[in-house]
């Protein structure tokens, strides 16, 4: 008898922010981020392994016990390259990684979402202090 089908891998879409806890890094050139603090947080330890999902230009990481790749002794995470690619990440940008501990889950986002994201909120500029 199969064991059923683990739940679809989400974004962590309506959750509280403030669970969430952000790190960066920048993958080597085998496509390994060191996220230590982040694995922390989730309770994962060297050895679990996990699945990668591409949604849209983000990577969902959850962990598996059938999973693909597995978390290194040094706290290291593999990204795929297939998964960069699809997701549309550079090996030489950073890489902003989420932390969603409610959900058990670690999204890897491009540098660039957030760098949009800072830029939108700083424009358009509030002109009702200028008298």
């Amino acid at each position: 008898m199969r064991p059923p089908p683990l739940p679809a891998r989400q974004l962590p879409a309506g959750e509280n922010p403030q669970t969430f806890r952000l790190d960066m890094a920048r993958p080597d050139t085998s496509g390994r981020l060191s996220v230590r603090y982040l694995l922390r947080t989730l309770g994962w330890s060297p050895g679990d392994r996990v699945d990668h999902t591409v949604i849209d230009d983000a990577i969902v990481v959850g962990r598996s016990p059938t999973g693909r790749a597995m978390i290194g002794a040094r706290g290291d995470l593999m990204i795929p390259a297939t998964a960069r690619a699809l997701a549309g990440m550079d090996s030489d940008s950073q890489f902003v990684l989420v932390a969603a501990p409610t959900k058990n889950t670690l999204v890897v986002h491009p540098e660039r979402l957030v760098a949009g994201l800072i830029a939108a909120h700083y424009w358009p500029p509030d002109i009702s202090d200028d008298a």
